[in-house]
């Protein structure tokens, strides 16, 4: 016998539409109480859904009628059939079929003299055939929130606790690939920006304020950010809840990382749910469709990798105006004080922080050592000084750019400077 926190007796509130649970299923079972309770209990709210729910009910009334008017068993069956059609009422095939049965049985019925049979099968035919109509897709409600096929609850299994989902339903969902909450579509306009005075904008109004007003929550997207630039986006549920919660047992981190989770998701900006992402074992961010600036230099640097030699002069233009852009900003600054003020510097996210910049800084210096080249190769080698001195700003550490600044002022007739920049990063003599 399943446990009452095993997967499948949590799966058991939408056991009849496992095979096509929807993205917006946890989104539906966290809203209002309300409505929750509706949705608990399964109720559709298409027209399609409504009359078979309608249905259902009137035959289960049937049921009951018969069972305790005439004590015949065949009310037990009438019951079952409610039963399944309801809950299978966002489905075609099953209610089309069970509907058809009771149309047929009251074509008997009327066949072996009872004409009420006829008004029976009209009814259950009527139903049949609403039920092969097709089903409808989720149905926006509430402002937009997404709605979900009809399910029914579980042996008295409480899938929200505190304005919080369960760890049983939570790890649920996440085990059928689902994020841990309901797909949102990004707005076409989010924008994040983490060099500099951290912004992000969506659909027009910046949330950085409001998501900085929540101490942890800011660490703990930022940590994810962080992550997401050093390529390595998906932080393992062990590793996020050490960073927000060190000194914690394990059951309490996890517990602590799975509402801070909700919490980001849920009270900064709905598009979250689409861009934090997490499964049972992993949470990250998913900026793939939203406009940041650490993700335009990446995606930068790949197309210049991918140019046979010199990068084309509209690339070159795209690499000024993320340089000049990003020119001496910084990556998350001030987030060693956040740190501090959440866990007191006790992880490992500050150090996760200073290798994204590193690595930000390097993707910077591949940029200008391509523009430098260009701007070389079309005779404009005095155009990429203030791009190479910026870059060794950053990494000064990449002679390429030292000896490319080197030509350049040579180019341009600044033989001192050329020597100048020779001796600061101790050059060999050309």
């Amino acid at each position: 016998m399943e446990t009452r926190d095993s997967p499948g007796s949590v799966l058991a509130i939408h056991l009849a539409h496992a095979p096509r649970l929807a993205p917006g299923m946890a989104q539906r079972l966290l809203q209002s109480p309300g409505r929750r309770r509706l949705d608990i209990l399964g109720v559709p709210r298409d027209p399609r859904g409504i009359v078979l729910a309608c249905g259902s009910v009137a035959a289960a009334a049937l049921g009951v009628a018969v069972l305790v008017a005439a004590g015949d068993p065949i009310g037990v069956g009438y019951l079952a059939i409610a039963i399944v059609t309801y809950l299978f009422a966002q489905t075609r095939f099953v209610p089309a079929s069970l509907w058809l049965l009771i149309s047929a049985f009251g074509v008997w019925s009327a066949v072996s003299g009872a004409p009420v049979g006829w008004v029976e099968a009209a009814v259950a035919a009527l139903l049949a055939g609403i039920a092969t109509l097709q089903v409808p897709p989720e149905v926006p409600a509430d402002g937009g929130k997404v709605a979900i096929p009809n399910g029914s609850a579980s042996n008295g299994s409480e899938p929200i606790a505190n304005g919080y989902p369960s760890p049983a339903l939570a790890d649920s969902l996440e085990a059928l690939g689902e994020s841990s909450l309901a797909e949102v579509p990004v707005a076409a306009q989010t924008r994040l920006q983490a060099l500099g005075q951290f912004r992000f904008e969506v659909a027009g109004r910046d949330i950085a304020p409001q998501l900085e007003d929540k101490a942890v929550l800011a660490f703990f997207f930022k940590y994810l950010l962080a992550r997401y630039a050093l390529g390595d986006p998906m932080a393992r549920r062990t590793a996020a809840g050490d960073e927000l919660s060190p000194g914690m047992d394990r059951s309490n981190k996890q517990e602590r990382l799975r509402k801070q989770i909700y919490d980001l998701q849920h009270d900064v900006a709905p598009e979250l749910i689409s861009i934090l992402r997490s499964n049972r074992n992993h949470v990250w961010l998913d900026l793939s469709e939203v406009d940041s600036d650490i993700r335009r230099i990446r995606e930068l640097c790949e197309r210049a990798k991918k140019e046979p030699e010199l990068v084309s002069s509209q690339l070159a233009a795209e690499m000024e105006a993320v340089l000049d852009q990003t020119d001496g900003q910084g990556f998350l600054v001030g987030f060693e004080d956040l740190e501090h003020h959440v866990n007191q510097g006790r992880g490992v996210a500050g150090q996760i922080v200073s290798d994204a910049r590193l690595a930000i800084a390097g993707q910077r210096a591949d940029l200008i050592r391509a523009l430098a080249e260009y701007h070389d190769g079309v005779g404009r080698p005095g155009a990429s000084i203030p791009y190479l001195q910026s870059g060794l700003d950053g990494k000064p550490d990449r002679e390429d750019l030292a000896r490319r600044l080197v030509t350049a002022y040579l180019k341009t007739g600044q033989n001192s400077r050329a020597n100048e920049v020779r001796r600061q990063y101790a050059l060999d003599k050309e």
